[in-house]
């Protein structure tokens, strides 16, 4: 029972804005996966909210899928390491978002959507080894 209610304490404590700005949400997910904020280990849930520093990882058949704040979306396939190194919502409209991701291991696709097309981004991904296709 105290195992739970420390679980509860700490999921509503990771939502809380007092740590971060918020880089997105995930959307989809298939178990197992997990996060990991400042040494701290727990199952990701659809609807988390992710802050810069989050580290994501996937365990066999797992797969997560995540809504970036400026509207692009993220799939982690199997057995996936990935960090949210860093994320910054311009100050002002029609300015950049810049962010930083790392893909440590796994299969990985970033994709905009129509809707995140307006906006002008600047993100840089740092792969381990990759194949890639950029369509336009």
């Amino acid at each position: 029972m105290r195992l739970l209610l420390l679980v509860v304490l700490l999921l509503s404590l990771w939502s809380a804005p007092l740590y971060a700005n918020s880089v997105g949400k995930v959307v989809g997910l298939q178990v197992p996966a997990w996060v990991q904020w400042q040494n701290v280990t727990m199952p990701v849930m659809v609807g988390m909210e992710l802050k810069p520093g989050d580290r994501l990882i996937t365990g066999k058949s797992a797969r997560l899928l995540l809504r970036l704040e400026e509207g692009s979306l993220v799939k982690l396939g199997e057995n996936a390491s990935f960090t949210l190194a860093s994320w910054s919502p311009p100050p002002k409209k029609r300015a950049v978002f810049k962010g930083f991701l790392k893909v440590l291991r796994g299969a990985f696709r970033f994709t905009t959507t129509a809707l995140s097309k307006r906006h002008r981004r600047e993100i840089d991904v740092q792969v381990a080894s990759a194949v890639a296709g950029i369509r336009v």
